[in-house]
């Protein structure tokens, strides 16, 4: 019964699970596409940066005090903009724009390593991923499930009278928001640390 609950909580409507999975899905697949079809001096700094990256990842400058600031900062603002605009109608076509940019960012970003270093990219593409990519993208996904519901609630209280029960659901969200706060936490904190040193374990076979 407790597990049919946690599992409610998380993902509260079918229908809407996929629209946002599928949502998210098209932006990897696009990002994947658009390093490929982009000119060659845009291809070219794509690779530079990439390659400065690792570089950077390998030298003793890498700041990991100023790296948690900036990837804490980035990862916060995409949870709590997407959670508060999850409580308007129109809040939610900005947040289906975030969940494909985000499914975007990660297609483009795996591609471009394949691109720079081939097929024995694959296994700093799985570092990439998981956990933190996974965790961001889960977190990023299951807001937007909320952010769609609660709209849709909205709409039929509105328009068609019926009580939602809106606060209750409310309630559900503030518990998302806060799951999510910490899973951002732990995923910003291995993303700082746990990748790059992974990383410096394979860092031979690019530079």
């Amino acid at each position: 019964m407790k597990r049919n609950n946690i599992f409610k909580l998380i993902i509260p409507n079918t229908r809407t699970n996929i629209i946002a999975f599928s949502i998210f899905i098209i932006g990897i697949i696009t990002g994947s596409i658009f390093i490929m079809v982009i000119n060659t001096n845009d291809k070219s700094l794509v690779v530079e940066h990439i390659t400065k990256f690792f570089s950077n990842v390998n030298s003793s400058d890498y700041s990991y005090l100023d790296s948690l600031k900036n990837m804490l900062s980035l990862n916060y603002f995409y949870v709590i903009v997407i959670w508060v605009l999850g409580l308007s109608i129109l809040g939610i076509l900005v947040n289906i724009f975030l969940t494909y940019l985000k499914g975007f960012i990660i297609g483009f970003t795996t591609s471009s390593l394949i691109i720079t270093y081939g097929f024995k990219s694959i296994l700093a593409v799985i570092l990439y991923i998981i956990p933190h990519t996974l965790i961001n993208s889960l977190v990023i996904i299951v807001l937007t499930i909320y952010s769609i519901t609660f709209s849709r609630y909205l709409l039929i209280q509105i328009f068609q009278k019926k009580d939602m029960k809106t606060k209750n659901f409310m309630k559900k969200y503030l518990i998302i928001l806060l799951i999510a706060v910490a899973l951002t936490l732990v995923s910003s904190i291995s993303e700082v640390y746990l990748f790059p040193f992974l990383l410096k374990l394979i860092i031979k076979l690019y530079v």
